[in-house]
């Protein structure tokens, strides 16, 4: 267990190369007890001319904590809560800051808050239910989910249905300083997953998430550069380019499909080899996939356990991503973000947890990505835990 524990407490870096959120527990436990976790983490994405957009600075830093709450009122429901707050400070950021309208855009701001309710509703089946908000600058959200869980009777074997759905409003702040009327933007994700114990040694888990978004899907902020014949520095992109800038335009609709699955195996006492996988695919016509094998040892009778890890993820890049574009009539849908673009990345973490006591645990943990775009990054992490 103290294995699986610190799997599930390990970092876990997205499709591109922004840290994943979060979620709330979903375990059950006796009446009384629960949990308190607080969690600091801090992201960091560099850039110089030459990486990524040659046009535009992307560097972005993320310093985040976060804390978590779980409580069992009774042996068959419980209830738990969620707070993020996070202090962004990015190139794009800076660039807004240079408009007096914009003068709040120096610092971007996100507080997000989620509280779930669960029920065991049976020996083999539970439900769960949960709400949330986010708010920043220029951005609200509303978030809505459940979820369904049978378990077989010998308890080896679990199959997870969950349904979330974001309703977004967004107020676009275009590169030049100037907002636009507000946009709403649907997303909805619906995750399907299996975990099975093979044998006393082996255990994995197979699953699929299918994700719809509709409405205003561009990053307001981003522009694209095009060769439209001038000579004279632009001073809005980085090194004073030469070229015209225009907003991005991305479709309105996109799916996403990913199919993921792991399978871990204990090789020796305290001591266990993982490895993972996932594709990736969206009608952007973006395609990719991941390889993540993992080492796991523990030490002191499972009070000490390390972690490390190494993922390669490689992607195509999207049907209207261009780098460059040439003459002054745009395409109707483009984008320079690089994040859209065609790249490989090899990561490299390590998470160390210290379970101190009986009721508390310290982790630690640190990724680094390597990207062939040079663009990047590093996120680390700080954790303490409370049961009680």
């Amino acid at each position: 267990m103290l294995l699986i524990a610190a799997l599930l407490a390990a970092p876990q870096l997205g499709d591109g190369s922004q840290p994943a959120r979060f979620t709330l527990p979903n375990s059950f436990g006796e009446a009384g007890t629960g949990s308190l976790e607080v969690q600091l983490g801090y992201y960091d994405r560099t850039d110089s001319p030459g990486k990524g957009n040659p046009f535009l600075n992307e560097e972005v830093t993320v310093i985040e904590p976060i804390v978590v709450f779980d409580y069992n009122v009774s042996d068959t429901f419980a209830y738990s809560g969620l707070l993020v707050y996070d202090n962004v400070s990015s190139a794009s950021i800076e660039r807004l800051s240079n408009f007096p309208e914009q003068s709040g855009a120096s610092g971007d701001f996100y507080i997000g808050a989620d509280f779930g309710l669960r029920w065991k509703t049976s020996e083999q089946t539970s439900i769960g239910a949960r709400a949330g908000f986010s708010t920043e600058y220029d951005y609200q959200s509303i978030h809505l989910g459940g979820d369904y869980t049978w378990e077989r009777r010998d308890k080896d074997a679990k199959l997870t249905f969950s349904l979330d759905s974001f309703l977004d409003t967004i107020e676009p702040i275009r590169w030049n300083g100037v907002t636009d009327p507000d946009e709403d933007r649907t997303s909805v994700a619906a995750t399907v997953s299996w975990y099975q114990i093979f044998d006393k040694k082996t255990h994995g888990t197979l699953g699929a998430t299918i994700s719809s978004q509709s409405g205003f899907l561009s990053t307001p902020y981003n522009s694209v550069i095009f060769d439209d014949g001038s000579v004279n520095p632009n001073p809005d992109l980085d090194n004073n380019a030469i070229g015209g800038q225009a907003f991005e335009v991305v479709p309105d609709n996109r799916l996403r499909t990913v199919i993921y699955g792991r399978a871990r195996r204990l090789v020796a006492p305290g001591r266990a080899i993982e490895l993972g996988g996932r594709f990736y695919s969206d009608d952007w016509g973006i395609t990719g996939f991941d390889i993540m094998p993992r080492f796991i040892q523990s030490f002191n009778d499972g009070r000490n356990v390390l972690e490390l890890r190494y993922r390669f993820y490689t992607q195509s890049e999207a049907d209207f991503y261009q780098r460059e574009i040439f003459g002054a009539t745009l395409p109707a849908e483009r984008s320079q973000d690089s994040d859209l673009g065609d790249f490989s990345s090899n990561t490299l973490g390590t998470t160390w947890t210290w379970n101190r006591s009986a009721g508390t645990r310290w982790t630690f943990s640190f990724d680094y990505s390597m990207r062939d775009d040079d663009l990047n990054n590093m996120y680390g992490l700080i954790g303490y835990r409370w049961s009680f």
